[in-house]
């Protein structure tokens, strides 16, 4: 079985958080329409999400960010 997170609870953790969707983005280094469609339920929250926004509020950087790539969408 797969979990996927409330929205609603989703969208309020980020207004604490003072984020934008743009800066939440950047933040969990996905696109912005990543969490345009996350936000308007055109696209599930991953089951992991959880994670991530543990690592914004702790300020935590991800592993290897150093040896990131672009890739095409």
């Amino acid at each position: 079985m797969t979990l996927t997170m409330d929205i609603e609870y989703f969208v309020a953790w980020r207004k604490r958080q003072g984020l934008t969707q743009e800066q939440l983005a950047e933040k969990m280094l996905v696109s912005l329409p990543t969490v345009k469609k996350w936000e308007r339920k055109a696209r599930k929250l991953p089951p992991y999400i959880g994670f991530l926004m543990a690592c914004v509020e702790k300020g935590i950087e991800p592993v290897g960010k150093d040896a990131m790539i672009q890739v095409d969408e």
